[in-house]
């Protein structure tokens, strides 16, 4: 029996709260999410310390915030002391798969393992450094990263990246770093507690996700309409989720989970805080 417990913690890139089934946002089919906002805490009043992924990672992992390390964009945080090196030191085995953007890109990080998969348009190659993880499965079967898609699409601009991956899906980068941390099993060496530390793309450009083909994200019908109006100079609100977050057929956060007010759920906020633990 393991003395300590194994730790897995799941990123994604830039999800914006808008993006997320559970709180009733239907352009977004995310049943997984939804089961964990529904079955665990979802905070509905939370903040990045970083305006950029990179600043926020290094806020994450290093408990400063970026006018203390130092990292407010693409800089370089990797000399920083993290937590990740506490839990190695605790005996835990440490596993990175995914997206991580330490810079310099290929250091340890406290990590026993890392499977690297940076941005998918990154040109590692073209600039004479060394292709990430994904790239080498890519090129191993004679495919090539998708750059230079909005070169080749006239409609580009207005898909906003939203377009279908081209390949099979295995070969996604999101469906390589999964597959990546189903096989880890038969690579942990022996009864040891693990922290898995797995960073997905999505969904921080829509391009390419498996998911679209088939229909599983979509965009609002008046997504278009509203990007028109701001390209006009027009004062459009942002879009908003509907009203009731809670009617339709899929599971939807249950009433304890709201855990900060929010424009338009003060009344309702107000009356779970009263609730205890079980929502009663």
């Amino acid at each position: 029996m393991l003395a300590q417990p194994n730790i897995i913690l799941i990123m994604t890139d830039q999800q914006r709260f808008d993006s997320i089934g559970a709180w009733g946002y239907d352009h977004a089919i995310t049943p997984a999410m939804d089961r964990l906002a529904a079955e665990g805490l979802s905070f509905r009043n939370a903040f990045c310390p970083g305006a950029t992924c990179i600043a926020s990672r290094a806020a994450i992992f290093t408990g400063m915030y970026p006018h203390n390390t130092g990292v407010y964009s693409f800089d370089h945080w990797a000399s920083h002391r993290n937590w990740v090196q506490d839990l190695n030191d605790a005996g835990y085995h440490c596993v990175n798969i995914g997206k991580m953007h330490f810079a310099p890109r290929d250091v340890a990080g406290g990590f026993h393992e890392r499977v690297i998969v940076e941005n998918p348009t990154s040109r590692y190659l073209h600039s004479g450094s060394a292709d990430d993880d994904w790239g080498r499965y890519l090129r191993i079967h004679g495919l090539e990263r998708p750059n230079d898609r909005n070169k080749t699409d006239p409609d580009w601009l207005q898909k906003y990246q939203g377009v279908p991956w081209h390949l099979e899906e295995r070969f996604h980068s999101d469906v390589f770093i999964g597959d990546s941390a189903l096989a880890l099993d038969s690579r942990v060496p022996g009864p040891v507690s693990v922290f898995l530390a797995s960073r997905f793309y999505r969904p921080a450009r829509a391009v390419g996700s498996p998911a679209e083909a088939s229909g599983a994200i979509r965009r609002p019908a008046n997504a278009s309409a509203r990007a028109a109006r701001r390209r006009a100079g027009g004062q459009a609100a942002p879009a908003r989720g509907p009203a009731n977050h809670a009617r339709d057929h899929r599971a939807r956060v249950r009433d304890r989970h709201v855990l900060a007010e929010r424009r338009g759920h003060r009344p309702h906020a107000a009356a779970l805080l009263r609730q205890n633990h079980h929502g009663r």
